[in-house]
C-alpha cells in the first residue's frame, strides 16, 4: 500500500460508512486506475476506512490472502481481470463483474506454499530496487564529484 498520496478522512465519514473499513488480511482491489492491481491489508490498516476499492474478505480455510493476490497480480489474472474491464473514457471493473471471477484454487496448504514462496521472491525484489536506486544515488554523486572537478583522478 501507497501511503505517499494517503488521504484523511473525517470520523464522521468512518461512522457513515462502517462497510468500507477494511481488516487485516483483506484484499483490496484497485477499481480505477491502476486497474486489478491487488494487495494485502497489513496489520497496521486494520480498521482503515477506504473508498473506491473493491474489498475481499476471503474464507480463508478455502483461500489463501496471499495466493489469490499473487494470482490477481499475475500475468493470468490480469487477462482475467482485462476481460471484465469496462468503459471507455475511464476504465474500471464493477463489483459485480469481479464477484464472478472464477479462480483456481488448489489445495489450501498449497495455496500457502505457493504464496509464501511467491512472498519471498517478491520481498527480495524490492529489497534489490532499494538496493539498486541507493548504487544509482551514489554513481550520481560520484559523477557529478568527478564532472565538476571536486574529486581529481590520477592519471596513473
Amino acid at each position: 500500500i501507497d501511503t505517499t498520496e494517503m488521504v484523511r478522512i473525517s470520523k464522521e465519514f468512518d461512522e457513515e460508512n462502517p462497510e468500507t473499513r477494511v481488516g487485516a488480511g483483506d484484499l483490496l482491489t484497485v477499481q480505477s486506475g491502476h486497474i486489478g492491481e491487488t494487495c494485502i491489508v497489513p496489520d497496521r490498516f486494520d480498521g482503515a476506512n477506504s473508498h473506491a476499492i473493491i474489498i475481499s474478505r476471503l474464507k480463508t480455510e478455502i483461500a489463501s490472502p496471499e495466493f489469490v493476490s499473487h494470482y490477481i497480480n499475475s500475468a493470468v489474472g490480469r487477462k482475467a481481470i482485462d476481460a471484465i474491464t469496462v468503459g471507455s473514457t475511464v476504465e474500471h471493473i464493477n463489483v459485480t463483474d469481479f464477484r464472478k471471477l472464477k479462480l483456481p484454487l488448489p489445495d489450501i496448504s498449497e495455496q500457502r506454499k505457493i504464496g509464501d514462496i511467491l512472498s519471498k521472491i517478491g520481498d527480495k525484489i524490492a529489497e534489490e530496487k532499494r538496493r539498486k536506486r541507493k548504487l544509482q544515488k551514489l554513481k550520481r554523486g560520484l559523477m557529478q564529484d568527478l564532472l565538476t572537478g571536486k574529486v581529481r583522478v590520477d592519471a596513473d
